[in-house]
């Protein structure tokens, strides 16, 4: 994407309708994903679009795109949420900025499929390594962790 971000940078409306046609098909792809919106996933569509031209940064739009994750049930909102809690808003959007763009490198490069586990799968798993973590401090402690029968 060397040329054409220096197309962008020169503020050429071919590039951006070429960076338009070739990717737009996988951002709104991805934000109705996330938003399960459709409507709302052409609005984020649009803003990312629009904030690339107006700013030439693909860094604004992804920030734009993770402080989306918020309200929505998904395994990346649900992570949002847990970053946002013990790290700030701040951090959370940036890190989350910084996972959408390998999702979309990935989607790009090497044409793989975003699927969507949904928060439960991420709450389960950040509960089961928060288990092994505490079990793992246990026995450096010299304890020994029984789990307690279900009742």
């Amino acid at each position: 994407m060397g040329r054409l971000g220096r197309a962008l940078t020169s503020r050429d409306e071919h590039a951006l309708a070429q960076l338009y046609d070739s990717t737009s098909r996988i951002v709104y792809g991805l934000a109705l994903r996330i938003q399960g919106d459709p409507s709302a996933a052409e609005d984020i569509t649009m803003e990312v679009y629009l904030q690339v031209w107006r700013t030439n940064r693909l860094t604004v739009a992804l920030r734009i795109a993770a402080t989306t994750l918020r309200p929505s049930r998904t395994y990346l909102g649900a992570q949002f949420r847990r970053l946002k809690a013990r790290l700030g808003a701040p951090i959370a959007i940036k890190a989350m900025a910084a996972k959408l763009a390998r999702l979309v490198y990935r989607m790009l490069r090497y044409g793989m499929q975003f699927v969507d586990q949904g928060a439960e799968f991420y709450e389960a798993r950040h509960r089961q390594r928060e288990i092994n973590s505490l079990k793992r401090k246990a026995t450096n402690l010299g304890f020994q962790i029984m789990e307690a029968p279900a009742a």
